[in-house]
């Protein structure tokens, strides 16, 4: 929702929009980074890489599958990584 009225922000004051750039490298590098800096607990861990294979699959079911984890897990984990790691 933020980034939506960021969005139309940008659009109403400058007339165009650019999206924010990425500050780190690619998400599967930071995520490595921080487990070889012992900054996650389990339930961090989990939830950047649900969200890290919800990014590519696009669907809850099909990163449930991949993981051997339920969908409903899934879920709430994406959402506590959009929550808490963005």
């Amino acid at each position: 929702m933020r980034e939506l009225e960021q969005c139309v922000r940008n659009v109403l004051i400058r007339g165009e929009y650019r999206p924010p750039t990425a500050r780190h490298g690619r998400p599967e590098e930071d995520l490595a980074a921080s487990l070889r800096a012992g900054q996650l607990s389990a339930d961090q861990l989990l939830a950047r890489y649900c969200a890290l294979v919800y990014a590519e699959t696009q669907s809850y079911q099909e990163t449930a599958r991949r993981l051997g984890i339920d969908r409903r897990t899934v879920k709430s984990k994406v959402a506590q990584y959009k929550t808490d790691g963005r």
